[in-house]
């Protein structure tokens, strides 16, 4: 298990999520 694998998905699950978060907030 590579660190940067998970870090890469953590930063894309971010990108994908704070959108989300931002239409549910508005």
């Amino acid at each position: 298990h590579q660190p940067d694998a998970m870090e890469r998905v953590n930063h894309i699950l971010k990108q994908l999520y704070l959108p989300l978060d931002k239409t549910k907030k508005a």
